[in-house]
Parts: C-alpha cells; sequence; structure tokens
C-alpha cells in the first residue's frame, strides 16, 4: 500500500506540472488518504505530500491552505514534543 501511495504522490506532482491542478488535485487526495491509512493520521511521513498539497490549493482556496497549515504545524509539535520526551 505505501508504494501505491507514493506513486499517487508521484502522479500529482506530474500533474501538476503538466497544468493539470484538477487531476493533480484529486490523486494528492487519494495520496493524502491511502498515505493516512498506512501510517498515524499525524505522522511525520506524510509531510511531503502535504507540503505539495499545500502548494498546489495555495493558489486562491485561503480555508483550506489554512487547513493544511494547521495539520502540518500539528504534525511538527507533535514530533518536537515526542523528541523532548525521548531520554537523553
Amino acid at each position: 500500500m505505501g508504494e501505491a501511495a507514493l506513486s499517487l504522490k508521484w502522479l500529482a506532482l506530474a500533474y501538476t506540472r503538466e497544468g493539470r491542478f484538477a487531476k493533480a488535485e484529486l490523486t494528492y487526495q487519494q495520496a493524502v488518504e491511502l498515505w493516512a491509512k498506512i501510517v498515524a493520521p499525524n505522522d511525520p511521513s506524510l509531510l511531503p505530500v502535504l507540503r505539495e498539497y499545500l502548494l498546489l490549493v495555495r493558489r486562491d482556496r485561503s480555508r483550506e491552505v489554512r487547513d493544511l497549515e494547521s495539520r502540518i504545524k500539528a504534525i511538527k509539535n507533535e514530533i518536537g514534543f515526542i523528541l523532548e520526551l525521548q531520554p537523553q
């Protein structure tokens, strides 16, 4: 399943480069959904696909941009918290 999620991420990137933004968006959504089934919803491995999706929707959809930025920030904050809890 991980390979399928990664393939979707690359396909979405290709659609974006071709200017096929609607297809790219749908593919990014599918990649995020599939990735979240493989790992925890706030797993750091989601960050690359979320960032790429964010770049796509940042154009004119500010609400979705804020939601994606919040999700990325939450993951980063959780990682920092986890790292603080680990013994030195």
